[in-house]
């Protein structure tokens, strides 16, 4: 995999960042932040280009197992499961490592926290933005434009892979973001 600025690939594609993940076109797109927080965490967002529709597959199929494992990890949250037993389901149910658990619960965590200091009720959290859901819900829109706010609510519902690395293990066990043409991997 390659590396391509993304305003040069915005210009090439002529579509949002969001929409880059599922263009069809092979041009490599590199990440789009790299930022070292306090705490010596390295977060890279990036836009991905797969050489084979196999991989990208893979990818995108392990982005839906690990939204839905968020969801199912935040409902079980709200019902008060131990985090060590919400561990072992998620793993069992998804057949994921326990890596992506973790990853699943902290992320469903933060919403929760997010919820209540906001002063929210927790069990109408919608994944994936309350505003497209809500604009979807009227079903005022139709054709082209309606498909377009699904997928854009489904890409923000869907599109999310986070996983964590330790210090101790050298990264993250789960990916491995490698520039070819530095040979360093990150």
């Amino acid at each position: 995999m390659k590396f391509r600025g993304v305003k040069e690939c915005k210009g090439i594609y002529g579509l949002s960042r969001m929409a880059l993940i599922n263009h069809e076109k092979k041009e490599p797109i590199k990440p789009l932040t790299e930022k070292k927080s306090e705490s010596n965490f390295i977060t890279v967002e990036c836009l991905l280009a797969f050489d084979k529709d196999e991989d990208k597959g893979r990818v995108l199929t392990l982005m839906r197992k690990f939204s839905s494992m968020v969801r199912f990890a935040y409902k079980r949250l709200l019902e008060k499961t131990e985090e060590k037993d919400l561990r072992k389901l998620l793993h069992t149910r998804y057949d994921l490592n326990t890596r992506y658990s973790t990853a699943a619960i902290c992320l469903a965590q933060q919403a929760l926290e997010s919820c209540l200091e906001r002063k929210q009720n927790p069990k109408k959290l919608i994944f994936g933005s309350r505003a497209f859901f809500e604009q979807l819900k009227k079903k005022h829109l139709i054709g082209a434009r309606r498909e377009k706010l699904r997928q854009r609510w489904e890409e923000r519902r869907y599109g999310i892979l986070y996983s964590i690395g330790q210090k101790d293990v050298k990264g993250n066990l789960n990916l491995r973001l490698v520039n070819l043409e530095a040979s360093n991997s990150c």
